[in-house]
């Protein structure tokens, strides 16, 4: 008789983006950050969560709101490796997918948030 075998849990490589719309604090951002800690606290467990050092380079870069969180948050996720081939992937990413402005944008807007907070105080 085979024992039960448990299925390995499903991959989830995790962006910047996810990382950056747990933490917003902008209001046009509350569907995405709702969705997202909801997601994150409903089904995170059952997957095996991955990102890379690309992703955590990207967090660290700028000054931005909950920037020191946000780099704790990407650090608890296992890092998947990268290779010459994984680099190659990435660029053609960035240079063709309009998705890659919206993340330098939401940089900014995430700087501009912060330094507005910094000069109302």
């Amino acid at each position: 008789m085979i024992k039960d075998v448990k299925t390995p849990p499903k991959t989830v490589y995790l962006d910047t983006n996810i990382v950056s719309y747990y933490f917003s604090n902008l209001p046009e951002y509350k569907i995405f950050r709702d969705a997202t800690r909801e997601w994150w606290e409903k089904n995170s467990k059952n997957y095996y969560l991955c990102s890379s050092m690309a992703a955590e380079s990207e967090l660290k870069s700028g000054e931005y709101l909950h920037q020191e969180e946000a780099l704790q948050f990407i650090r608890r996720i296992a890092v998947f490796p990268i290779h010459d081939e994984i680099e190659k992937i990435a660029q053609y990413y960035i240079d063709h997918n309009p998705n890659a402005i919206f993340i330098r944008r939401k940089k900014y807007e995430n700087k501009k948030e912060s330094n507005d907070r910094r000069r109302s105080s």
